[in-house]
């Protein structure tokens, strides 16, 4: 695929086929080499006569006159070039008194575990610790917190999304089973429907804990990064023996009761070539969805690096180019980071910002802590209060931005829309400021769009069924087989 980003506008084109997307306006639509063309003249001279000169270059003044006039046509009516700032809702649009009243709150992550039976590598939370002691949640804590949540959620939204997370939160298995009853009791007539699920390494899984995943409809994500060698060599257990046997049995397990199983990836720089080999055995080992995220991390040896790009592209598209064999031959194998990205491009979404700048998420650790991001977990500076004293409120809406994003370099992005601003905690452990993006990791999200963009624009030329069928609706699970 042949690419051109220009600030707010990215063209390509895919087999004799060109497309235009305008981050300023989410516009994207098939068009035509002499429209990429004329864009690309009007966006560099931004005046009409300058843009003729150019194109009379290469094309008659028929063709010239009739582009221009829709180029010019299409910026008047605001659905290209619309400089208009994107609004999204932060912390700072929120009154304390609407998030007393529950009008605010969706969310729970619950750390019932800071601690692990595995010594992953790059591992953001210290081995589960997040920076302090070992520890998991007691009963008391799991209630008064839950509790917490319930007075604050605001249940005219009718659904909300509770998650078990660690640490290994299944080392805490009769607080993670108290939990989910109790949240059922509160819920009960309320009509506000819960989405369970649970992030694990998959390791402790056995038949007891599949039969309560699937009595409360729970989405369990495993965290692995790939076949025996990469798995073993990047996620061992406490005893340093591998885990991937582990995992595989416990996937195997769970395949017999759903129908889509999500593999997590963390990716590292020595990893970087092996990513399309490391997703092909996780679809072998009989997981249907993968997703990759690099490791976040200051050390040299495991982070992003600038070599990495070029080869990440490459196997990006591969993983494009396989995929869509895969939805063509009616196989399971899929990328969930290709299907969120192309869902928004599709729908005109712009992509929610993440959890640190908004506020309708709340992380609860083992102690009553509250954060708003799940890696800041222990980074004492964005602790935001605990579940007795409550938020506090204008350290929790400390971010007076409005608009995505109000800083020039993202304003200027073609894929804003899409990223969103990035993730707050890599800016913060790259730059020790949560307002300053790396631009690696700008880099590596413009190249995992752009395959993105490659298998959307593929399946729009060649199947439209399995394209609608796939960007119409966002992903949703658990999917648990019928019995």
């Amino acid at each position: 695929m042949e690419v051109k980003q220009m600030n707010d506008s990215f063209l390509c084109e895919n087999d004799g086929h060109y497309f235009f997307y305008d981050a300023s306006t989410g516009f994207m639509s098939e068009t035509s080499r002499v429209f990429n063309d004329a864009i690309s003249a009007f966006c560099k001279y931004n005046n009409i006569e300058d843009a003729k000169k150019e194109l009379s270059l290469a094309y008659n003044f028929s063709q010239i006159d009739g582009i221009l006039d829709e180029v010019v046509e299409l910026k008047e009516r605001g659905i290209i070039f619309n400089n208009r700032k994107i609004p999204v809702i932060r912390c700072a649009d929120i009154q304390e008194e609407e998030w007393d009243k529950g009008n605010v709150l969706e969310n729970l992550i619950l750390n019932i575990s800071h601690e692990c039976n595995m010594r992953c590598k790059y591992c953001f939370a210290d081995h589960g610790h997040f920076q302090s002691k070992a520890a998991l949640m007691s009963k008391k804590i799991a209630k008064d917190s839950i509790d917490y949540w319930f007075e604050h959620l605001d249940k005219s939204r009718k659904r909300t999304s509770i998650t078990f997370f660690g640490g290994e939160p299944l080392l805490n298995k009769e607080v993670f089973l108290y939990s989910l009853e109790y949240i059922e009791s509160l819920l009960e007539g309320t009509g506000v429907i819960p989405t369970y699920a649970i992030t694990t390494n998959g390791t402790l899984i056995n038949d007891e804990l599949i039969q309560i995943f699937l009595k409360y409809k729970m989405q369990p994500d495993i965290s692995v990064d790939g076949g025996m060698y990469i798995q073993n060599k990047n996620r061992p257990l406490r005893t340093g023996n591998g885990s991937y046997n582990m995992v595989v049995e416990s996937a195997k397990k769970l395949r017999n009761h759903y129908d889509r199983l999500v593999a997590k990836i963390t990716l590292i720089h020595e990893d970087v070539d092996k990513l399309k080999q490391s997703v092909c055995d996780l679809w072998d080992a009989g997981f249907t969805d993968v997703v990759y995220i690099f490791a976040l991390t200051n050390d040299e040896k495991m982070t992003i690096a600038y070599q990495d790009i070029a080869e990440l592209r490459k196997q990006l598209f591969d993983l494009a180019d396989l995929m869509y064999e895969n939805l063509i031959y009616g196989r399971p194998g899929r990328i969930i980071n290709f299907i969120d990205i192309g869902y928004r491009l599709h729908n005109n979404f712009v992509k929610n910002e993440c959890s640190f700048l908004n506020p309708f998420t709340i992380h609860v650790t083992p102690e009553g802590e509250i954060y708003k991001c799940g890696k800041m977990v222990g980074m004492k500076d964005f602790c935001m209060g605990d579940i007795y004293s409550g938020v506090q409120w204008q350290k929790f809406i400390a971010k007076p931005k409005k608009y995505l994003m109000d800083n020039a370099e993202c304003r200027s992005c073609w894929a804003k829309r899409i990223c969103s601003g990035g993730c707050a905690y890599a800016n913060q452990i790259y730059n020790r400021d949560i307002d300053v993006a790396n631009p690696l990791v700008c880099e590596e999200k413009k190249v995992q769009i752009e395959a993105a963009i490659y298998l959307y624009t593929k399946l729009y030329l060649n199947n439209k069924d399995i394209f609608e069928k796939l960007y119409n609706e966002p992903l949703k699970g658990p999917c648990i087989k019928e019995r």
